[in-house]
């Protein structure tokens, strides 16, 4: 699970590639129509992340925060009862590392003609980059809606 502050940024630099959004000029333009309550995206509505963590029974959900990228694909393979060898762990996640995804043709979805997408689909792959994007205003509104949504649940987002 990727942080939301994070994942707003991500999903704005998305938007703007995307030709059949409607993207604002500015990040502050874009987020302003989605604080009520945190946000809509366009259509796409965010809240719906809070409704599947609340629906879903964490006795038979597995959430992966993937900053750890062999602890998760370890933590993966326990959770699925799969064996893999050293080297086979190995070999996912040296596929599965930012830097190679990024040059894969297929993971960037360079597949999409430029008129319907014209840009990167992987684009930075740095958790806490939301930082250089958001204000500390908005920052703030994401903690409140968080805090709010989710109030004490055991989720630990890892921010940078």
């Amino acid at each position: 699970m990727r942080n939301p502050k994070d994942n707003v940024v991500s999903f704005y630099h998305f938007s703007k590639a995307l030709a059949a959004l409607e993207t604002p000029e500015s990040f502050d333009q874009f987020f302003e129509p989605v604080q009520h309550p945190l946000p809509d995206l366009r259509g796409n509505d965010f809240g719906k992340m809070f409704l599947h963590i609340f629906c879903c029974s964490f006795s038979v959900v597995f959430l992966l925060f993937f900053q750890d990228l062999k602890g998760s694909v370890k933590k993966i393979c326990n959770f699925l009862g799969i064996n893999l060898t050293e080297a086979a762990i190995s070999q996912v996640v040296e596929k599965a590392k930012f830097e190679n995804m990024k040059k894969d043709s297929k993971a960037n979805y360079e597949h999409i003609p430029p008129e319907k997408f014209s840009g990167k689909f992987l684009r930075k792959g740095q958790i806490g980059d939301w930082k250089n994007t958001m204000t500390v205003a908005q920052s703030e509104r994401v903690d409140q809606v968080l805090q709010e949504k989710l109030g004490d649940l055991p989720l630990r987002f890892i921010w940078e």
